[in-house]
This record gives C-alpha cells, sequence and structure tokens, in this order.
C-alpha cells in the first residue's frame, strides 16, 4: 500500500513539474513545440518569396496555353490533345484576360510576342510585326510583375484551376505550340486598341488589316475545322468591330465623307460574305457581331429602310450571342424601329436592353439607350418617370431631357421650342433631334 502511495506522488510531482515549466515558456513567449519552424521550412518560405512572376500578359498567354491542353511552363499538365470546345475555352479566357488586356502596354505586347511566339513556327511574321512596334530596350524594360499585380485577371467563378496559375518564367525561352496563332491574334487586337486609344487611327487601321489578314491565313491553313480553330472566331469577331470603329474614328478625324464611303463600300462586300460563312458553320460570334456592324454602318448612313429590311430578313442568334452583341443588337433594332414611328415595339426592345445591361460597367452605353428611350416614351405620350434622370452617372448627360420631359409636361410649345433650340447641338450629338422635333407635331 505504501509503494502504490508512492507512485501516485511521484506522478503527480511530475506532472504538477511540467505544468509550472509549459507556464513558464508561455510567459517568456517561448512558441510551442507543435510550432517549430524547421530549416526545411525556411528555405521553402525564402524559395517562394524570391520566385519571381511572369508578366500579366505573358502569364495571360501561358494560361491559355494550359487550357488547351499544353504543357508551358507548367508540370500539371501533359496532355497535347486539343479540347473539344476551343470556342468556349476561348471566350472563357478572353473574360478572366479583360483586366490584363486593359492594362497592357505596347512594351509588354512586344515582349510577350518575343517571349511565346516561336521565330520558326506559323506565327514568325506576326511575331516579327508585333516586336517591331517598340525597341529592344523597351521590350527589356518589361518590369517583372509583382505578387499584388499578379490578380489583375480574376477568372470567374467555377472555373478551371488552370486560370489561376501564373508560373515562374524560365532561364530559356519555352514558345506556345498549341495556341500560338491565337495567342498572335489577341496581342495585334491589344496592340490595335493602344493605338486607337491613342488617336494613332492610320497606324491602327494599318495594323488591324495585317492582323486581319494573318488571322485568314491561319484559318485557311487549318481548313476552317472548328475543332482545331474554333478559338479563332471570337478573335476574328474583335478584330472586325475594331476595324469598323477605327474606321468611324478616321472620319471623324479627316472629316473626308469620300473617303469614308470608299473604305464603307470596300468591306461591305466582304463583310457579307464572312456572315454567310459565319451563318452556314454556325459561328454566333462572328455572325452576331457583322451583323451589327451592318446596322450601325446604315443607321450612321441615315438608310433607316435598308436597315429595316436588313432587320427582317435576318435571323440574330439570340440565344447563342454575347450579351454585349445582344444589346447592341436590341439598341440598334429600337432607333431603327423610333425612325420608323414603331414606338411601341421599339419601347419594348430598348427597355429589354436596358435591363439587361450590366451595372457596373458599360456607363455610356446606358445612358445612350436611356436617352433614346426617354424620347420614346415621350413620343408614345408617356411622361418618364422623374428618377430616371438622377440615375448614378445619368444627371448631367440627361439634363437636357429632363427639360424638355418638362415643357412637354406643361403643354407649352413656346417653352418646348425654346429648351429644344437651347440645346438643339447636343441633340444633334446624341442622334436624337429628329425624333423630339416630331413632339411638335404629336
Amino acid at each position: 500500500g505504501d509503494s502504490a502511495t508512492f507512485e501516485q506522488h511521484k506522478q503527480l510531482f511530475h506532472r504538477v513539474q511540467y505544468i509550472s515549466t509549459m507556464a513558464g515558456n508561455k510567459k517568456e513567449g517561448a512558441a510551442p513545440p507543435s510550432t517549430i519552424t524547421t530549416a526545411d521550412d525556411k528555405s521553402k518560405d525564402i524559395k517562394k518569396d524570391v520566385t519571381p512572376q511572369l508578366p500579366p500578359v505573358e502569364a495571360a498567354a501561358r494560361r491559355l496555353e494550359r487550357l488547351y491542353g499544353g504543357g508551358g511552363l507548367s508540370t500539371k499538365t501533359t496532355a497535347t490533345a486539343l479540347p473539344i470546345n476551343t470556342t468556349k475555352i476561348m471566350k472563357k479566357w478572353l473574360g478572366a484576360s479583360s483586366g490584363t488586356a486593359g492594362n497592357a502596354t505596347m512594351a509588354s505586347v512586344a515582349a510577350c510576342a518575343e517571349k511565346t511566339l516561336d521565330p520558326a513556327g506559323v506565327c514568325v511574321t506576326g511575331r516579327e510585326i508585333l516586336m517591331g512596334l517598340c525597341s529592344e530596350e523597351d521590350r527589356l524594360a518589361v518590369a517583372v510583375t509583382k505578387e499584388d499585380d499578379v490578380t489583375a485577371d480574376k477568372p470567374e467563378e467555377g472555373g478551371d484551376a488552370m486560370m489561376e496559375e501564373d508560373a515562374a518564367p524560365s532561364t530559356t525561352p519555352e514558345y506556345l505550340s498549341l495556341t500560338c496563332r491565337e495567342v498572335e491574334s489577341w496581342l495585334m487586337t491589344l496592340a490595335v486598341r493602344i493605338y486607337w486609344r491613342a488617336g494613332k487611327y492610320q497606324q491602327a487601321y494599318d495594323l488591324i488589316i495585317k492582323g486581319l489578314q494573318l488571322l485568314d491565313a491561319h484559318l485557311v491553313d487549318s481548313g476552317n475545322n472548328t475543332s482545331t480553330a474554333g478559338g479563332l472566331y471570337p478573335l476574328l469577331a474583335r478584330m472586325l468591330r475594331y476595324r469598323s470603329l477605327i474606321m468611324e474614328s478616321l472620319l471623324t478625324s479627316s472629316n473626308d465623307d469620300d473617303t469614308y464611303a470608299k473604305l464603307c463600300s470596300d468591306t461591305r462586300i466582304e463583310l457579307a460574305s464572312r456572315h454567310t460563312h459565319a451563318v452556314l458553320r454556325r459561328d454566333a460570334d462572328v455572325s452576331a457581331t457583322i451583323l451589327n456592324l451592318h446596322l450601325r454602318e446604315l443607321l450612321l448612313s441615315d438608310r433607316v429602310e435598308q436597315a429595316q429590311k436588313l432587320i427582317s430578313n435576318s435571323t440574330f442568334p439570340t440565344d447563342a450571342a454575347s450579351n454585349n452583341q445582344l444589346l447592341r443588337y436590341l439598341y440598334y433594332s429600337g432607333r431603327v424601329q423610333a425612325l420608323r414611328l414603331e414606338y411601341t415595339q421599339s419601347y419594348s426592345n430598348l427597355s429589354q436592353c436596358l435591363r439587361k445591361c450590366p451595372t457596373n460597367t458599360g456607363l455610356g452605353f446606358r445612358i445612350a439607350v436611356q436617352r433614346l428611350l426617354v424620347v420614346v416614351q415621350l413620343l408614345m405620350g408617356e411622361i418618364p418617370d422623374r428618377s430616371v434622370f438622377f440615375g448614378e452617372g445619368m444627371r448631367g448627360e440627361l439634363r437636357p431631357y429632363l427639360e424638355i420631359a418638362q415643357a412637354v409636361r406643361r403643354g407649352d410649345l413656346a417653352v418646348f421650342h425654346e429648351t429644344v433650340g437651347g440645346h438643339a447641338e447636343r441633340l444633334r450629338m446624341d442622334g436624337t433631334y429628329t425624333l423630339i422635333s416630331r413632339l411638335a407635331h404629336s
């Protein structure tokens, strides 16, 4: 009995001593045994901290290669077979890379072309054109992206995990094999947009023509097979739209109607042929884009009846087209119907367009839709709700229309003419002066 009691006291003593020791270590700030950092862990942390990241444009190009099943700089994907739906992957990647595209510079575009496009491959011509857009010093001066800048591209929820990977640069150049044509065309669109935003319209036009020629050559080489060249069609639609916008900018800057008419006549037949081929291969992106480009050009030329014939004799791919193209089609259709006195149908299309508009971007487009919708409501004999004139970012742009709506509500024709006359120049710029002039006769 005494030996058992002695053993119990001995165990209790050791337990109290252990608790006292742990309490002393905690008081002195000592780390618990479970959080001891080994030398291997420290070396891993140091290695992780000093690992550089790719520039954003090149990182986006590498991600597309991995999504297509190529290895690139990643070791997780070794498959070489192309995925079935390359068009869907391309559209998803373009949306995820919109942040990088918006912040791209000419030097970063040229540097990406130098590092990703094989000088002995099928994209050698595009590589030389892109590298010639800036000097070698500018390409070498492209800074390596900081870790905080890598999050410029936010992939969509539920997307492929590969969209979030940014591999470290290699000491030897590793050129793209599966997506070199797509990346070349994408870089062309980035360079064209940089020129266009800088007001260098002639350089942008020359470059977009070269880009379209290269893309068409790639499509011919692939036999227009959607399983292997499907990713090029969304880029083709984007290039065609950029060309149209640049042509309008050239007209505005030169004020030469003959030049614009010649450019339109040269491209109108080409766009009609492209639209036919796009419909036959069930390409919703290209067909929807070309249809909207035709409507835009006809409205700018005040050919309303031809625009109406185009709408009635064509079918817009509502289910397969992107939301942006659908919104443009609804706006152009509503404008044509308003000019043709079809106010009810115009109001329906414009209201649907405004409901589908994203609220976090595209403020200028939403303002244009809201302006036209207000005028159509007035022509229908309705007074728009006062709250529509005070939306976020719309107060200043819709102020002339608020004054016109107040004059219509008062029913004083003299006040109406005075108000319209005071804002006549602004209304002509908005393209609503003709419609508002009808209010005096209704």
